[in-house]
């Protein structure tokens, strides 16, 4: 059951959901092992290239680097990052994405970035956010810009060329769970799925997935959809409250969580439907999409029976063997790859999600 305190953290949170629960996670992550990392954003820049004309307004340019500084950790943590990551106020690259405009400028783990495109980088608190912000500002296109960075004590100029992808993030978790999930901002795959998708393809649809939530608002119908329910239930325990009768709450939770199931499997149709299209401009094989599913199905099949929330694993791989058939129809006859939107609007339009049978 929901709690009052936690009914916005709950519903910024929608997924593939292979084989978990529904929501984030609830105890603080570890970091994930950087063979993890380097899988997960390699795929996810492909990804977001290939989708990125489906993104709508949510597209921006990246170098597909990550870095960060000391105050990016807890002040208690600063004293060890400043000794064993040689951490300071300054951002230090930390992660190079494979074939990204960062890896073919030359960048290295290590560099310590100055400026990019005549703007000093900026130092201290919120430097990591800022620096993103000024990678966003870039000019678009094929544009190359100047990069530099210190390396060994040294100042060196590169030249990096940033390119247009879907503008989200993408990080690992370390757990058990065979589930990703997405805030409308940031793709969260949990490390115990990354041993489920044993191809780029296969990790290519769990990502093209979220990023069809994204594309579709869904987070932010989402938390409407939960607030109003919450509102309405709110009225009902002021009620109960008049006539002497302590609620607890109880109306409250029930609202906010038939808000959040209304049209759920419904959005997760319009997810799967959005998700191949995406994944099919980004080169990779769309037709693991109901493979993947019916080993899901084969391997765990109580725990793929009782998401409330989402289609039920033969009406899915129905579903996908059709947008597959219509996505490599298109392809052979040289069409555009858009999804329909009378489609959208058709898998849209379902039945609110019932609770799961207690088990």
């Amino acid at each position: 059951m929901l709690q009052r305190t936690a009914i916005v953290g709950m519903l910024a949170a929608t997924g593939l959901l292979l084989a978990a629960c529904a929501g984030a996670p609830n105890k603080t992550q570890e970091p994930a092992e950087a063979a993890d990392w380097a899988r997960v954003e390699r795929v996810a820049l492909q990804v977001f290239r290939g989708g990125r004309a489906l993104c709508g307004r949510a597209v921006a340019p990246t170098l597909g680097v990550a870095y960060t500084n000391r105050e990016s950790f807890n002040r208690a943590l600063q004293p060890a990052t400043d000794k064993e990551l040689g951490l300071d106020d300054h951002l230090k690259v930390t992660r190079i994405v494979d074939g990204s405009p960062a890896a073919k400028a030359g960048l290295q783990i290590g560099d310590v970035l100055e400026s990019i495109g005549g703007r000093l980088a900026p130092t201290g608190r919120g430097a990591v956010e800022a620096f993103a912000d000024q990678v966003r500002a870039l000019p678009a296109g094929d544009r190359p810009v100047p990069l530099e960075v210190e390396r060994g004590g040294v100042t060196q100029t590169l030249t990096v060329t940033p390119e247009l992808a879907c503008d989200f993030g993408v990080t690992v978790m370390v757990g058990d769970q065979v589930n990703a999930y997405t805030n409308g901002r940031t793709i969260r795959v949990m490390s115990g799925l990354l041993g489920m998708v044993v191809s780029d393809d296969e990790l290519a649809l769990v990502l093209s997935h979220e990023v069809g939530h994204n594309v579709m608002n869904h987070i932010l119908l989402q938390k409407w959809q939960a607030m109003g329910g919450a509102a309405a239930g709110a009225f009902l325990d002021l009620l109960a409250a008049a006539g002497g009768v302590d609620t607890h709450g109880k109306f409250i939770n029930a609202g906010a969580e038939a808000g959040w199931r209304r049209h759920s499997v419904g959005r997760e149709r319009q997810a799967d439907y959005v998700g191949l299209y995406i994944m099919a401009r980004a080169g990779y094989n769309i037709e693991v999409a109901p493979q993947l599913w019916r080993r899901m199905a084969a391997l765990m099949p109580r725990r793929t029976e009782v998401m409330p929330t989402h289609p039920t694993p033969p009406d899915r791989i129905i579903a996908m063997e059709k947008t597959v058939a219509e996505i490599k129809a298109k392809q052979a006859a040289g069409q555009p790859l858009v999804p329909d939107e009378a489609t959208i609007a058709r898998l849209g339009q379902d039945t609110p999600a019932t609770p799961a049978a207690a088990n």
